[in-house]
């Protein structure tokens, strides 16, 4: 009976998440993933995601499905719009699992041109379309920048941050972008 591909390819999500966070996804090499997940053949990557671009995919993939769900399920309880762009992300620093990687990466991606920033483009795409956003394409696109990017300096800052903390900040973060939305 074939061994399943699902260990090797969580392995691969979970070291490729953690090295591109820490030292950033243009300085992280696939071989440095692929020892890191423990994988001896060197075309690991290739097999499972394609190429590093898939593997970025896949990263984000991971935390994009929950934050689209989340925000789903705060629009639906009658959330406004700044919670509904806000809450999820900030959520994910409570996940243990990658969340404030997750974070840090997509910041990142955002900060960043070229064909690998391309990655980022759904779950960007899907808050840049979300109707509530200004008209202004800049302010829309500087408000999902401020979010990602103010989120991701909070968990580097404060590593080892509460959860109070976490919310305190939230709430701080959403003020900020309400503000920004009165200009």
């Amino acid at each position: 009976m074939p061994r399943s591909p699902e260990p090797a390819r969580r392995a691969l999500v979970s070291a490729a998440e953690r090295l591109f966070a820490e030292g950033g996804v243009g300085a992280t090499s696939i071989s440095a993933i692929t020892r890191a997940a423990g994988q001896r053949n060197k075309s690991a990557v290739a097999f499972h995601f394609g190429n590093k671009e898939g593997l970025i995919r896949a990263v984000l993939n991971k935390h994009q499905r929950r934050v689209d769900l989340r925000r789903m399920e705060l629009l639906d309880s009658g959330a406004g719009f700044v919670e509904a762009l806000v809450i999820p992300l900030a959520e994910r620093l409570d996940d243990p699992d990658g969340g404030g990687s997750y974070l840090r990466i997509q910041a990142e991606m955002l900060a960043t041109n070229g064909p690998v920033a391309d990655t980022t483009r759904p779950g960007v795409d899907r808050l840049l379309a979300m109707p509530e956003l200004p008209d202004n394409p800049d302010l829309a696109s500087l408000l999902v920048s401020v979010v990602f990017h103010g989120l991701s300096d909070f968990e580097t800052r404060v590593p080892d941050f509460t959860h109070e903390r976490r919310v305190e900040f939230t709430s701080l973060l959403m003020t900020a972008i309400s503000r920004m939305l009165e200009v």
